[in-house]
């Protein structure tokens, strides 16, 4: 599996295993024990596949044409773990906050390099839909990126 497509699958699963929700103050080691055992098969089974968030934080998003249109700052995760948006960094102007359906990764093509983030429409066009616009503010607050300080933009963007 490409690690696009592991990334995608891990995080559309409820956590911390299909069906369950997440277990609020686990206080049970066997049970810890069992979750660990589960999440470790599952890694080392796709551990060419698997990719951390961490590098995919301050990545830079291509739009359509294959521009870059900005980077990705951070990752919006619900109860349940499920990441529901994403909020993009452009070079210039405000963050946007847009749905995590919308972002596209596409495996690397070699060993080494990196995963692609790719969104199917201009930011500017996304902008002045008002379903983003009410995504943003619910995520961001007064719409100015205040409320994102960890967000992360890629080193020299700043």
């Amino acid at each position: 599996m490409r690690p696009a497509l592991m990334l995608a699958a891990a995080l559309a699963l409820p956590l911390p295993a299909a069906g369950m929700e997440p277990l609020q103050g686990l206080a049970d080691p066997d049970a810890v024990a069992d979750l660990a055992a589960n999440a470790a098969g599952v890694v080392t089974e796709k551990a060419k596949d698997t990719l951390l968030v961490r590098e995919m934080l301050g990545r830079e998003i291509t739009g359509p044409g294959g521009e870059t249109v900005g980077t990705l700052g951070n990752l919006v995760v619900v109860p349940g773990g499920r990441i529901a948006a994403i909020v993009v960094l452009p070079g210039s102007g405000d963050p946007l906050v847009l749905p995590y359906q919308a972002l596209k990764l596409s495996a690397a093509a070699s060993a080494g390099e990196a995963v692609g983030l790719s969104l199917p429409m201009d930011l500017e066009e996304a902008r002045g839909l008002g379903p983003v616009q009410d995504l943003t503010a619910a995520v961001l607050g007064d719409g100015t990126g205040s409320s994102c300080g960890g967000c992360k933009r890629k080193q020299g963007s700043e």
